[in-house]
């Protein structure tokens, strides 16, 4: 990593979880909404059109106000909340074999509890970015619920995302019906955090109302629903 002394990498799982889920790792950014991740030394089975997902959760507000890239690839911020919290931003980009890093364009250069950011990524295979379909919705309560989703493709990739308020919440599990890709708390601080998560299933009838994820938090928090259409 260019800028490994801001990361603290917690897990990997290079070898995914079976099917379209390739990989699955997630990290904790000590600088806020600062990211340089090289996701290609992560995953060295990735391939070209892989699509990477990213869900980010921090305490600090302004994390949905980064933008973020991929070499000259824009990495596509599909839905971020930006002056409230949890800060939250849910990512999509598609591998071109060649440009190895994703990064934002923003640096809080801190090492503060508050500025921590978790992030949960997953890389699919099969998949069309250019072609996803996205709702957000939010809360002040109780765990993350994505909202429904109509009209995709049969056989699409359907993610549900999430990010809770202040809750180091450790024993996060996927809405009935998904498999967890991963969750990551950004600081175990209380008051001074926020947890992350991720995950997946693949739809055969074109609409999907996921539910909420399940865990101990209880806070204010954000989601999203995403559908890739099967390449």
């Amino acid at each position: 990593m260019d800028v490994d002394f801001l990361f603290q990498l917690i897990a990997a799982n290079q070898g995914g979880g079976g099917g379209p889920l390739v990989g699955a790792t997630t990290i904790v950014v000590t600088a806020g909404r600062y990211l340089d991740w090289d996701f290609a030394s992560t995953f060295p089975n990735a391939q070209v059109g892989d699509v990477l997902v990213g869900v980010g959760a921090s305490d600090s507000s302004n994390l949905g106000g980064a933008g973020y890239v991929s070499g000259p690839l824009d990495a596509q911020s599909v839905s971020s909340s930006n002056g409230s919290t949890p800060g939250c931003v849910f990512l999509l980009a598609t591998w071109d074999g060649v440009n190895t890093h994703i990064k934002s364009n923003n640096s809080i250069a801190v090492d503060s509890p508050s500025y921590y950011c978790g992030w949960v990524f997953g890389l699919f295979r099969g998949f069309d970015q250019g072609g996803v379909t996205a709702s957000s919705s939010s809360g002040s309560s109780g765990m993350p619920n994505p909202p429904s989703r109509s009209g995709f493709a049969a056989n699409s990739l359907v993610l549900a995302c999430g990010s809770i308020d202040d809750d180091a919440v450790t024993d996060v599990t996927p809405p009935v019906g998904f498999d967890l890709v991963g969750s990551r708390t950004a600081s175990l601080t209380a008051g001074g955090t926020a947890t992350a998560m991720l995950a997946w299933k693949i739809s055969t009838t074109g609409a999907e109302d996921p539910g909420s994820f399940g865990g101990s938090g209880g806070d204010s928090w954000r989601a999203a629903t995403l559908a890739l259409p099967p390449v």
